[in-house]
């Protein structure tokens, strides 16, 4: 396990948002399901990323890659080939996993998705019910998934109030079958932006998909019998969510860091990141202001360093905080224990967090990255206050690689493992 250690220190100069992870996966997929080839430009090859790519290889993809420019060019998946693996390796990638699922069923036949444990901990029961419907067999394991069985179309009545990625996943799929589909959305649909991010990417390679609000306000996604993938050109924009981290080192005004790279209207929802911020640092409790209330339902990604701004200001009170148990770690509580290391307590109820005013210390204690490339970038700006050591820094692999050495050179000193870097 890699482990850094930060002194007190500012970031000065302008650093680059990394390329949007989001993003990347929903470009090299559509482009994987489009016939001929597409270029995909502008990509950071962080674990999740190259999961996605080898899933897509698995399937049939050709992807051929030149790492020291970013660029993929892909062609596209024939399914009436065989697959060039039955077995797909998703690491640890909840987006790989949910959007892979139902491509593995555009073929029929028998399919395995396999990860980390952690991958498997977290819920996938909305495909079983789905896939119930149409006789697809699925058994899930502690660390694996295996389906056998061909996506039918057709209507679909899914929940939203568990994440966005299993409508994103049928919505990538169900184009390819060429016949009328919809997708009906049920209980409220969290992380809606990341949908709105879907449909965009579709759109710019052909398969448009309308979206209307039902009489009874669910949302309907419709899928025409000639809605079809075409192959195109697209670069990777910049990252809100790491972005947001990066702008975590200059929360109080004592760095002078420009993050670049940024679509100011992206459809990105951790756009909205900026705007916390402000609420956050403009919050005076000895001038009788209120704490600001900040919903992240729709943006849970930016919980830790949320979290993390709040206490290096004074505080906050987060609510629709239900789904970071269900992250690549226990992300409130996992917050929770390692801030307590800080000094500071804070409140982690079933939908809300609260952090209260309170004084960052130094922890006396190493630090625990909880696997989790979010949590490790939180701690590192909570560092950059009092000092301290991280445990499992290699956690930032799985998003921004370069985080450690896009900071070092912004001026945080760190000392680490080269394997961070």
């Amino acid at each position: 396990m890699s482990s850094v250690r930060i002194e007190p220190s500012a970031a000065r100069g302008t650093v680059a948002a990394p390329p949007s992870k989001s993003m990347a996966h929903r470009a090299l997929i559509c482009a994987a399901l489009a016939p001929g080839k597409s270029r995909i430009e502008n990509l950071a090859m962080s674990e999740d990323i190259k999961a996605t790519v080898g899933a897509l290889q698995a399937l049939g993809a050709e992807i051929g890659l030149a790492e020291n420019d970013g660029t993929a060019i892909v062609s596209g998946i024939d399914f009436d080939r065989p697959a060039a693996s039955d077995v797909i390796d998703c690491r640890e990638s909840g987006s790989t996993l949910r959007f892979m699922i139902p491509l593995c069923l555009l073929r029929g036949g028998r399919m395995k998705l396999t990860g980390s444990r952690r991958l498997f901990e977290r819920p996938l029961s909305v495909y079983e019910e789905l896939f119930r419907r149409d006789h697809i067999y699925c058994r899930k394991t502690e660390n694996g998934i295996e389906l056998e069985g061909k996506l039918a179309g057709g209507t679909y009545s899914v929940r939203g109030d568990i994440s966005s990625q299993f409508i994103t996943g049928l919505l990538l799929a169900l184009p390819m079958l060429g016949k009328d589909s919809c997708v009906t959305v049920t209980g409220g649909l969290q992380s809606g932006p990341y949908v709105g991010m879907t449909l965009e990417m579709q759109r710019i390679f052909g398969a448009e998909i309308d979206a209307a609000v039902c009489e009874n306000g669910n949302l309907r996604y419709s899928i025409g019998k000639d809605c079809c993938y075409h192959c195109a050109d697209y670069t990777v924009e910049g990252d809100w969510s790491n972005a947001a981290l990066l702008d975590l080192l200059g929360i109080t005004g004592e760095n002078e860091l420009d993050v670049t790279g940024l679509h100011a209207c992206s459809l990105q929802g951790d756009r909205v990141y900026q705007e916390y911020y402000e609420q956050i640092r403009k919050y005076e409790p000895a001038e009788g202001m209120t704490a600001p209330v900040l919903d992240i339902a729709d943006c849970p990604d930016l919980g830790p360093a949320l979290i993390a701004a709040a206490a290096m200001c004074h505080g906050a009170v987060l609510t629709g905080t239900a789904r970071l148990a269900i992250k690549e770690s226990d992300r409130g509580h996992a917050m929770a224990e390692e801030l307590a290391k800080f000094g500071i307590g804070i409140t982690v109820r079933e939908d809300s967090i609260v952090i209260p005013d309170a004084v960052l210390q130094a922890p006396e204690q190493i630090l625990s990255g909880h696997n989790d490339h979010r949590i490790v970038m939180a701690l590192a700006a909570l560092c950059t206050m009092t000092g301290g050591v991280i445990e499992g820094a290699e956690a930032v692999k799985k998003s921004f690689p370069d985080f450690f050495e896009k900071i070092g050179k912004a001026g945080i000193i760190l000392q680490g493992d080269a394997a961070i870097s």
